[in-house]
C-alpha cells in the first residue's frame, strides 16, 4: 500500500473526527511538504481543500479589501463573499453521507438561503468546531450564525427564521458594506442585531487580516481606550477575543520601545483576559516596558497563569516578575508564565533561591504538585541533574506538573538545559515517555525534542586537528 491509498483511507476516517481534531491531526511533518500541491490520486477532493485551507495565507491588500485603523496601523481584512467562497463552491462531496457537516455546509454554499443556512450552523456546532480557530473556514454567514448560537443571542430555532439571521438579500446587503475603513462597530456586531437593525457587521472572526501600511510611532492617547471599550461591548465572544488578540500584538510590537504609561495597564490586562477565553493564547511583552512592576500587577499576574497556564507567553520578561516569584514560591500563576521566558537568564542569587526550594521539595517539605513542578522546571533550566535519584524527582516532578496544568510538554522541552550532559539529555526523552496523548503531546514537541537533542550531540568537540588532514 502506497503513501497515497494510505492518505485516502486517512482522510475517510477524518469525516468522524471532530472539527477542531483536524488542526492537530495535520501537526504531521508530511503536511509541510504537500500543503500547496495536494492534488494527489485517492486523496478526496474535500480534505485537500480543507487542509490547504487551513495552512494557506490569504493576500489582503489595501486598495481590494476594507480594512480596520487600529491608530497605529491599519489592518487588512478579507472575508470570502457568497459565491466567491474558493473552498466550498466547487468541492466534490461524493460520498460524504447528506447529513454531515461538510455536506451542509456545502449545500449552504451551492444554495444560500435560511434554511439551508440553520442546517450547516447546527452540523458543524454538533461536530464540535473551535470557532476561535475555525470560523474562517466556513463561509462567513454560517460563521456569524454560530457565533451568535456561541453567546446566546440566537437559538437553534432562531436559525430558520430570516427575520433573525436573515436571507440571501440581506447576507448580500451586509457585504456591499465592507468597502473602505471600518470601525470599530461594525468589528464588534452581531448578525442577528445587524439584520435587525440594518446595522453594518463584518464577522472579524471569520476573517482573514493582515497588517498594511507602516507603523505609525505617533497615535492619539486614546488609542487603546477607544478599540477596548468597543471591544467589552461586544456580544460574540469569539470576536470579543480575537479582536482583543489583536489589539495586544499592536500594543506589544508596534510600542515595542515606548514605556507603557500607567492609564494603559488596566486595558492591557483586560484585552489579556479577553484574548484568553475559548482557549486562546497572549503574549505579555508589554511587561517588559513596565517602569516597575506593583503588587496589585504581581497578583494579576498570578490570578491569569492560573487559569490559563500554557496559553500565555513572555519571551523576555521583567527582572522584576522573576524577583517575586523566587520571592514567593506559592505564586504558582507568575511561575507558570515565566515558563515561558528564558529561566536560564536567572542571576545567581535567583538561583539559589530555586536551589533551596527544590531542595525542599526533595525533603518532602513541599508537597503541591504545580510548585514542585515549577521547581522542577526552573531548576533543570541552568543545573544539570545530580544523580540518578536527582534525576528520577524531577522526572516525576515535570510529569506531574503537565497532568496539573502547571506548563505543556513543549516548554519543559525548551527549558531543559543540555550541555551535552546525557542525564539531561536522558531526561527530555523519559519525559515525553511518560506522557501520552491525553497530555497534549503533538507531533510538533518530538520534533523540537529531536532537534534540540541532535543539535547538542554533534555540537560536542572533537579535537580533531583538521589542519593534518590536508593534502
Amino acid at each position: 500500500m502506497g503513501s497515497t491509498e494510505m492518505l485516502s483511507i486517512s482522510a475517510n476516517h477524518l469525516l468522524e473526527v471532530p472539527i477542531s481534531e483536524i488542526r492537530l491531526l495535520m501537526a504531521g511533518r508530511w503536511r509541510r511538504e504537500l500543503t500547496h500541491s495536494l492534488s494527489l490520486p485517492g486523496v478526496p477532493d474535500w480534505f485537500c481543500r480543507i487542509t490547504t485551507a487551513i495552512e494557506s495565507h490569504r493576500v489582503v491588500d489595501e486598495q481590494s479589501h476594507p480594512s480596520a485603523d487600529l491608530g497605529i496601523v491599519r489592518i487588512g481584512l478579507h472575508v470570502s463573499r457568497i459565491g466567491e467562497n474558493e473552498i466550498w463552491d466547487s468541492m466534490d462531496v461524493t460520498g460524504i453521507p447528506a447529513d454531515h457537516w461538510i455536506s451542509k455546509v456545502h449545500q449552504f454554499s451551492s444554495s444560500p438561503s435560511t434554511a439551508s443556512l440553520a442546517a450547516a450552523a447546527s452540523a458543524v456546532d454538533e461536530a464540535g468546531a473551535n470557532l476561535r480557530l475555525d470560523s474562517p473556514l466556513f463561509p462567513w454567514p454560517v460563521a456569524a450564525a454560530l457565533q451568535s448560537l456561541d453567546s446566546g443571542t440566537v437559538t437553534h430555532e432562531d436559525l430558520s427564521k430570516p427575520s433573525i439571521v436573515g436571507d440571501l438579500q440581506a447576507w448580500r446587503s451586509i457585504e456591499a458594506s465592507w468597502t473602505g475603513i471600518l470601525g470599530f462597530k461594525e468589528l464588534t456586531g452581531d448578525l442577528a442585531d445587524s439584520i435587525q437593525g440594518s446595522h453594518s457587521f463584518l464577522p472579524y472572526a471569520a476573517a482573514s487580516g493582515r497588517f498594511v501600511g507602516n507603523w505609525s510611532d505617533e497615535s492619539s492617547s486614546q488609542w487603546i481606550s477607544t478599540p477596548c471599550d468597543a471591544i467589552s461591548e461586544c456580544r460574540s465572544n469569539v470576536s470579543r477575543a480575537g479582536l482583543a488578540h489583536l489589539i495586544l500584538t499592536v500594543a506589544v510590537h508596534g510600542r515595542r520601545h515606548d514605556k507603557v504609561p500607567k492609564e494603559e495597564i488596566q486595558y492591557l490586562k483586560t484585552l489579556t483576559e479577553y484574548s484568553l477565553a475559548h482557549e486562546g493564547s497572549a503574549e505579555l511583552g508589554w511587561l517588559s516596558r513596565l517602569k516597575s512592576l506593583d503588587d496589585e500587577t504581581v497578583l494579576w499576574l498570578d490570578h491569569v497563569g492560573k487559569k490559563a497556564a500554557g496559553r500565555i507567553w513572555l519571551f523576555r520578561a521583567p527582572a522584576a516578575a522573576f524577583r517575586a516569584w523566587v520571592s514567593d514560591f506559592s505564586l504558582t500563576g507568575l511561575g507558570a508564565i515565566l515558563c515561558s521566558a528564558d529561566l536560564s537568564s536567572l542571576n545567581r542569587t535567583a538561583q539559589g533561591k530555586v536551589r533551596r526550594e527544590w531542595k525542599d521539595v526533595r525533603a518532602g517539605i513541599i508537597s503541591d504538585a504545580r510548585r514542585c513542578a515549577l521547581a522542577s522546571l526552573a531548576i533543570s533550566s541552568f543545573a544539570p541533574c545530580a544523580d540518578m535519584d536527582d534525576w528520577r524527582d524531577r522526572l516525576s516532578a515535570l510529569a506531574g506538573g503537565v497532568r496539573v496544568g502547571a506548563f505543556q510538554p513543549d516548554e519543559v522541552v525548551g527549558q531543559i538545559h543540555l550541555s551535552h550532559d546525557p542525564l539531561q539529555q536522558k531526561l527530555i526523552l523519559a519525559f515525553l515517555d511518560s506522557l501520552d496523548g491525553a497530555d497534549g503531546l503533538k507531533y510538533d514537541v518530538w520534533e523540537r525534542a529531536y532537534e534540540r537533542l541532535v543539535s547538542d550531540q554533534i555540537s560536542v568537540l572533537t579535537n580533531i586537528d583538521f589542519a593534518s588532514t590536508r593534502v
